[in-house]
């Protein structure tokens, strides 16, 4: 599994704490219970694997590109 996948893996299980927790559910992953009062810890974890998604995708479609430049006298 590659990193992309595992970013893309943990945003999706937050995304279903937030939509859990937005029914007045709680939502549990692993031995942790979250709740509404966990509303803004499950915003910003939502937000860094956002982040993290978008930073492993970019990384793999940039290329290096090099340009030669030869200073000339005018």
């Amino acid at each position: 599994m590659t990193d992309l996948e595992v970013a893309k893996e943990h945003l999706e299980a937050w995304l279903m704490a937030d939509l859990a927790v937005s029914k007045n559910q709680s939502y549990q992953m692993g031995s942790k219970r979250y709740t509404r009062a966990d509303a803004g810890l499950i915003a910003e974890r939502i937000k860094y694997w956002k982040k993290e998604v978008t930073r492993l995708s970019s990384k793999r479609k940039s290329r290096i590109k090099f340009r030669s430049v030869i200073p000339r006298d005018l």
